[in-house]
């Protein structure tokens, strides 16, 4: 029996940063399932967003979408991603893309090819992220682990173009010529009509 899609919604980059407790609560008592947090370059963080949301709220998922996978160290975004999962295990998602070039360029970050720097950064974030081995010292597998003793946090990668499957995350393929204009506009207007609902019902 297929499993029934869960409805989502998302805190745009453009919210201000101080709307966001209140959004998620409101998301939460509404009966949505997921929030997503929008990064994008030079507006609102994800990674402190997405702490916040967490912290206010008991049941819904929340993820971020997406952390461009250059423009941080790797080992920064997985100490990032293991406190998040820790903090509350089951309900964090991160989503890693390769960001947009204007922004990665304007920031000194644009790789050669986004989506080699997305695979690398996909792989390393996998190894970080594992739970520490038994046995774990600093000295000894600080380089290979950096994860606390929980399970793997969800890890979403995502692009524009072909994407291949890595290790065993899973892959958001995101064609900027595959979304279909009546399809996108069904989706804009049914969030119109959620946010109506969760301002009416303040």
């Amino acid at each position: 029996m297929a499993q029934r899609a869960q409805i989502g919604m998302c805190f745009d980059r453009s919210f201000a940063a101080g709307a966001l407790p209140d959004y998620a609560q409101r998301i939460e008592s509404s009966g949505i399932e997921q929030l997503w947090i929008i990064e994008d370059c030079f507006y609102t963080a994800g990674v402190s967003l997405a702490a916040t949301a967490l912290a206010v709220t008991e049941r819904i998922t929340v993820g971020i979408g997406i952390m461009p996978a250059v423009a941080r160290a790797v080992p920064i975004t997985a100490m990032e991603i293991a406190t998040l999962a820790n903090l509350a295990p089951g309900r964090f998602v991160a989503g890693i893309g390769h960001g947009v070039r204007a922004g990665m360029a304007q920031m000194r970050f644009l790789a050669s090819s986004s989506l080699t720097a997305l695979a690398a950064a996909g792989k390393a974030l996998r190894r970080f992220c594992a739970p520490r081995p038994s046995g774990f010292t600093h000295s000894t597998s600080a380089s290979r682990s950096m994860g606390a003793d929980h399970e793997l946090p969800e890890l979403q990668l995502g692009g524009i173009a072909a994407c291949h499957a890595i290790g065993h995350a899973s892959v958001d393929s995101v064609r900027s010529s595959g979304l279909r204009a009546a399809l996108l506009e069904r989706v804009q207007a049914h969030e119109v009509r959620v946010i109506q609902a969760l301002r009416r019902a303040k």
